[in-house]
């Protein structure tokens, strides 16, 4: 990733800085249109094209999906906390977006961290997600600490995908003094590895 500002004349910095702004922008979008179930203004967020996996692609497959899955819970709010990027070309990125989002799903309050690892690409009309896949480091209810019965009890009792699944989580335990890692969770080892 070279640095636009020793590179780049500013009409392509400026450029560069504009497609940063519409990129986080849509990290909000996504927030505000999940929270407020705007499946229309959600499902725009992404390519023309998104793969949806088993579901197939496009936006009406997308669009199903966030139906059945946004039917899984009554309130929710989604809290973002910070968004980096890095650019592939001018047409490509990718991202991770930290977020809290709380839900409510009967009589529990489900307050999950999660970050969001994305792809985005430039479409003709703008900016667009590509993939968004959620990676959770802890799921729990509200009235208990996360770990108490693992770190992630919603959805159906999954597995936490946080923190192992950072590359550099592994090589930094492996390198740090044997048994450490122990004396500072009673959990080390949960989560994707």
């Amino acid at each position: 990733m070279s640095d636009l500002r020793t590179t780049s004349s500013l009409d392509a910095r400026l450029a560069r800085l504009e497609a940063r702004l519409d990129i986080q922008e849509l990290a909000a979008r996504y927030a505000r249109a999940v929270d407020g179930r705007d499946l229309d203004g959600l499902v725009g967020l992404f390519t023309s094209d998104v793969n949806c996996g088993p579901l197939g692609r496009g936006r009406a497959a997308l669009r199903s999906f966030f139906d059945q899955h946004l039917s899984r819970f009554y309130r929710s709010i989604h809290q973002l906390a910070g968004h980096a990027i890095d650019f592939e070309t001018d047409e490509k990125a990718l991202g991770t977006v930290y977020c809290r989002a709380e839900h409510e799903v009967g009589d529990r309050w489900i307050v999950e961290t999660i970050c969001y690892f994305d792809s985005y690409a430039r479409e003709q009309d703008g900016w667009r997600f590509a993939r968004r896949k959620v990676k959770v480091w802890y799921a729990t209810d509200w009235e208990q600490k996360p770990g108490n019965g693992g770190f992630r009890t919603w959805p159906d009792d999954a597995a936490a995908d946080l923190p192992q699944a950072f590359p550099t989580w592994s090589e930094f335990w492996n390198a740090a003094a044997p048994g450490c890692d122990s004396e500072l969770s009673r959990a080390p080892t949960l989560g994707a590895g």
